[in-house]
């Protein structure tokens, strides 16, 4: 996690793994960290949200 308390700003990183250790794909790993932080976002009252994402795919059918 990097944190600005200058700018108030956030950043996460995440690594998701499936059960036997394994990195998950690249569209299903940013769509479940996507998830986990619009969850976190809502949970602590962190808005606005600014998702920044290079999964085009992802971001077109979040957008739609």
């Amino acid at each position: 996690m990097a944190m600005s308390m200058e700018e108030g700003s956030v950043g996460l990183g995440r690594v998701v793994r499936d059960h036997a250790g394994k990195n998950c794909s690249a569209d299903i790993a940013e769509a479940m960290a996507i998830c986990k932080d619009i969850e976190t976002t809502r949970d602590y009252r962190l808005q606005p949200l600014l998702i920044e994402s290079d999964a085009s795919n992802l971001v077109s059918l979040i957008l739609t």
